[in-house]
C-alpha cells in the first residue's frame, strides 16, 4: 500500500520503462506499485535470469535496471555485466540491504544505488536524478 503523501511528491516520471529485478516477491510488489504511481511503466523479472529475456525482448525501451543485488540464480553485478557484453550502455541502480562504497559503484558503472529500505521520496529521488537529472528533486523527501 502506498503512503497517502504520493501525491505530494513533485518528481514523478515521464512514462519510461523501468525494469525491476528482485526476488523477493512482497518487495518487488511494492517497487512495482511505487513506480507506477510515480508514472513509470514496471517491467518486472524475480531473478537475474529471467531479467535477461525480458531485457533483450525490450532492450529498446529500457531506460533503467533497478536490481537488488543478492539474488539467487544471478545477482545484480553479475546481471549487469552480463547486460553490458550485449549491450553497449545499460543505466542501473543497485538495491541494497547493506552500504556500498563510492569505489565500488563507479567500478561497477552504476547511475546509483538505493539502501533497501527506502521511502517513496527517496525511490522518486533517486530515479529523477539517473533519468532527468534536470529535473529539481524539491518534495523527494
Amino acid at each position: 500500500m502506498l503512503p497517502p503523501d504520493i501525491d505530494d511528491l513533485k518528481v514523478r516520471g515521464n512514462g519510461e520503462t523501468i525494469l525491476l529485478v528482485e526476488d523477493a516477491d512482497q518487495a518487488r510488489q511494492t517497487f512495482c506499485d511505487a513506480l507506477e504511481a510515480l508514472n513509470y511503466r514496471v517491467l518486472c523479472a524475480p531473478n537475474g535470469r529471467e531479467a535477461l529475456d525480458t531485457y533483450e525482448q525490450n532492450h529498446d525501451e529500457i531506460a533503467l535496471v533497478l536490481c537488488d543485488l543478492v539474488m539467487p540464480e544471478m545477482g545484480g553485478f553479475a546481471l549487469l555485466q552480463a547486460l553490458r557484453q550485449r549491450y553497449r550502455t545499460v543505466n542501473a541502480v543497485m538495491l541494497t540491504g547493506s552500504w556500498m562504497k563510492e569505489e565500488r559503484l563507479r567500478a561497477e558503472g552504476l547511475a546509483g544505488w538505493l539502501r533497501k529500505p527506502c521511502s517513496l521520496g527517496q525511490l522518486a529521488g533517486a530515479m529523477a536524478q539517473v533519468l532527468s537529472p534536470s529535473k529539481t528533486l524539491e518534495g523527494s523527501t
